[in-house]
């Protein structure tokens, strides 16, 4: 009797369908019967939409994604169910009508078969574009993958994952950068971590204000992953990675520290920073050199840190060629000078490179306190260092 009632209004349905339609009307007739039918003649419906106009069946199309996602659990054992959700995608995808993004949504979280999440993913990109809802669903939906294989819980079909990536890149959303960045990081395979990279480059805005940004925000036993990304990598341009790097040192300095195992890590930031700007005599690092020395300076004085990266500190200072880093420099100076002054000799090698460094740059604000070095009880090589100086000053 079910069988009979069910041909019955299959045949109703169709004959209906058959006759010249305008668009509403259209639209009202394969709403209405898909409202009422069961699951073949909901089937039915579908495929017979696949000859109207796309875009006149948009709403449509949303009523047959908000089924299947509410009826999700029979989605994976069900074939009739599985063309629905093909047939769906397609029309959706050619009406353009974004309302059907958030139950495509639920449906790509939970059926997990990677051919569908693929096609559902084509669709996100064809229609998905500035749709901040789904933005931030697919963003924090790779920040999970992420996690997951880090963690070595990963599960995901790697297809899955780059199609993913190229998704948020061609949305260039700059809310996905920070993901998108964890990405590249987490190594996927290689052609996730291309994807990823072209993806960052796609992103709206400055890269690399982008790149401070996710650097400050990641927890301070993650930063140097995130350090290394953008410093070893080619993501940046030479004056970019200045200004990334200047802008990791004073996020690095100012760190609140969680245990003392961070403390290598961060270390090992501000050398290699300090050494790349010292390289790149990049001036506007001064402030951010001036704390890495004074840090430098009270470690080595606590024993914790060996000379060798106090005078790197130095000629760093010495590199930026400013008037800020020549005042640190002759505080230094001085501080040296009251040692030997009530002797209490100061180590001659750091002595010496803060004097080279003060002749390079040049300012007259040393000249005091050069002269008064060569009054001091210093060996020979020092006095001359300082008359050196000196002399360059004059000059």
């Amino acid at each position: 009797m079910k069988r009979s009632i069910a041909l019955s209004l299959f045949a109703v349905v169709v004959a209906a369908l058959a006759l010249p339609q305008q668009g509403p009307d259209m639209l009202a007739l394969y709403r209405n019967n898909f409202r009422n039918a069961n699951r073949p003649v909901k089937l039915e419906l579908l495929r017979s939409a696949q000859n109207e106009p796309a875009e006149q069946l948009g709403p449509f199309y949303e009523d047959a994604a908000r089924y299947i996602a509410t009826n999700l659990r029979d989605l994976a054992s069900d074939p009739r169910l599985q063309e629905m959700l093909q047939l769906t995608n397609q029309g959706a995808a050619a009406s353009g009508h974004t309302a059907t993004l958030e139950p495509f949504w639920y449906i790509f979280e939970g059926y997990r078969e990677a051919r569908r999440r693929l096609e559902l993913l084509d669709t996100f990109r064809e229609i998905g574009s500035g749709n901040s809802d789904l933005i931030v669903r697919l963003t924090g939906w790779l920040e999970s993958r992420n996690e997951e294989f880090r963690l070595g819980s990963f599960t995901t079909d790697l297809r899955v994952i780059d199609a993913a990536v190229r998704t948020l890149g061609e949305f260039g959303d700059p809310r996905s950068f920070a993901a998108l960045m964890d990405a590249a990081i987490v190594g996927y395979s290689g052609t996730i971590t291309a994807a990823a990279r072209n993806a960052l480059q796609s992103i709206d805005g400055s890269i690399v204000e982008h790149a401070v940004v996710a650097f400050r925000d990641k927890p301070v036993e993650d930063k140097l992953e995130a350090f290394d990304f953008f410093f070893r990598g080619d993501d940046l341009s030479p004056q970019q990675k200045d200004e990334f790097v200047t802008a990791a040192l004073d996020n690095v300095l100012s760190a609140r520290i969680v245990g003392e195992e961070t403390l290598p890590m961060l270390r090992q930031m501000r050398y290699q920073a300090n050494i790349y700007l010292r390289d790149r005599e990049y001036a506007p690092a001064t402030e951010a050199l001036i704390g890495h020395f004074n840090r430098t300076y009270a470690e080595f004085d606590r024993g914790d840190t060996p000379q060798a990266y106090l005078i790197e500190a130095i000629e760093a200072l010495g590199a930026m060629g400013t008037e800020a880093a020549a005042r640190r420099l002759t505080e230094f100076l001085d501080l040296i000078n009251r040692y030997t002054e009530f002797e209490r000799p100061f180590n001659t090698d750091i002595t010496l490179a803060t004097l080279r460094n003060l002749e390079r740059i040049g300012s007259a604000v040393a000249y005091n306190s050069l002269f008064y070095t060569t009054l001091l009880n210093y060996p020979p090589r020092v006095k001359n260092s300082a008359r050196q100086a000196m002399q360059a000053l004059n000059r």
